[in-house]
């Protein structure tokens, strides 16, 4: 069950560090699209 959880903690860790990557890409590429997004979700 240990191990169990140390796998999850890895993959958690590993999906926040993508999603990461992946927001700030989007605001350095694509600044303009993410602020018309949030303005749409807003």
């Amino acid at each position: 069950m240990v191990q169990n959880l140390a796998i999850f903690e890895v993959k958690a860790q590993l999906y926040l560090y993508k999603t990461r990557i992946i927001l700030v890409l989007e605001h350095t590429f694509y600044p303009l699209g993410s602020y018309q997004e949030k303005l749409h979700l807003n």
